[in-house]
């Protein structure tokens, strides 16, 4: 557990609430994943509007610690890319691999809730 005087226990409790809003947005996005064009248009510009707002804010707000900022950049960049890849995939003419979204998804979830464990204490 991190002080909680600490830069480090500051920032995480500041960065709480954007990670909750992509913990959020990747849980919908992988209840909602379904092979329909318009339902993965839907989703893939809730994540990546979700993802940009978390980089900017990250931007704006670094880790003091510089490993930890660059794997979460790292991570949002991933959810970015797999958000623009979901919005590629509803334009194909056939059905995309579903299930290859969803493992990606269910990764980055699985440190973004690490990172809110972290964050709470």
């Amino acid at each position: 557990m991190k002080p909680a005087g600490s830069s480090l226990f500051r920032w995480s409790r500041k960065a709480t609430p954007t990670l909750r809003s992509i913990d959020g947005s990747i849980k919908l996005a992988r209840k909602e994943l379904a092979p329909d064009g318009d339902t993965l248009s839907s989703i893939g510009w809730r994540l990546g509007a979700a993802a940009a707002k978390a980089l900017q804010w990250m931007e704006a707000n670094p880790c003091p610690d510089k490993i930890s900022d660059s794997d979460i950049v790292d991570l949002l960049t991933t959810l970015a890319d797999t958000a623009a890849s979901i919005d590629t995939a509803a334009q194909a003419a056939s059905p995309p691999d579903l299930k290859g979204f969803d493992s990606t998804l269910a990764s980055v979830g699985t440190k973004v809730t690490e990172l809110l464990a972290t964050s709470s204490g």
